[in-house]
């Protein structure tokens, strides 16, 4: 007996379904964007020239160096965790060019030293090095694994002795080595103002400066630190509020008493 009407409709529904699904890729095989070969030279054009007005350093071969450190930012991104899909595109016109926000309110000096607590991926301490060779920091992060892809570009770009500790703060200042060494201390997205004082504070020279990168909110953490006991002497004070002209943020600059 040959094959109803009902059952040949059937048949040739289950065969379209099965060409569409061949046609569509799923969600695991859809192909990823070559993340490696991605072009920076826009980002970077723009990025010299949003920040030519403000006297920004940008040693010459800083460009160079810069795309390619997103380049194996991107490459190592999702393995090593260090960057959101959302902002892997935006690296270098919000992560780089934030980090250069720093210069805006603090200039290295000759022989001073600097430190950059819970560094990440390297934002900022990491482009402050290379945007400005000369500059002594120190990089500071507890995920061991991020400290060795610090590493590597650090020797990828050829840029000397720069240290990175994979530590936490408070292990760092429980070690007394390090205590009062620091001219500058950046900290970007890492804690309120109030635990930034209270737990890094202890590393920063008397007169030294704390640079953090704080959203609208900055006044209230000011009076936070104020309610805190932590303005004046034996804290800080405040030093300056400072916009960032070409991407969303301030930096708030506390000088250590």
């Amino acid at each position: 007996m040959g094959p109803t009407a009902e059952a040949c409709k059937g048949a040739s529904e289950v065969r379209q379904r099965r060409r569409r699904r061949g046609n569509t890729p799923t969600r695991r095989q859809l192909p990823e964007e070559p993340r490696r070969g991605r072009d920076f030279e826009p980002d970077l054009a723009w990025l010299l020239a949003v920040i030519e007005p403000y006297s920004i350093p940008m040693e010459a071969r800083a460009p160079a160096r810069l795309r390619v450190f997103a380049q194996e930012l991107l490459a190592r991104s999702d393995r090593l965790n260090l960057l959101s899909h959302a902002d892997a595109p935006q690296v270098i016109r919000k992560h780089v060019a934030a980090s250069l926000g720093v210069f805006l309110v603090a200039h290295p000096t000759e022989g001073e030293e600097w430190i950059d607590v819970g560094t990440g991926a390297g934002f900022p301490g990491l482009v402050l090095k290379i945007a400005e060779p000369g500059l002594r920091i120190t990089l500071l992060d507890s995920a061991r694994k991020r400290c060795l892809f610090l590493e590597s570009v650090v020797r990828s770009l050829d840029l000397g002795r720069v240290p990175v500790m994979p530590l936490r703060v408070e292990n760092l200042v429980a070690r007394g080595e390090d205590l009062g060494r620091f001219a500058v201390l950046t900290a970007r997205a890492v804690t309120s103002l109030v635990e930034t004082v209270r737990g890094f504070g202890p590393l920063v020279m008397p007169g030294g400066r704390i640079v953090t990168f704080k959203g609208p909110g900055w006044p209230d953490e000011i009076k936070a630190l104020e309610a805190a006991g932590l303005m004046g002497r034996g804290g800080a004070s405040l030093d300056s509020v400072t916009r960032i002209p070409w991407v969303a943020g301030h930096i708030v600059t506390l000088r250590k008493s």
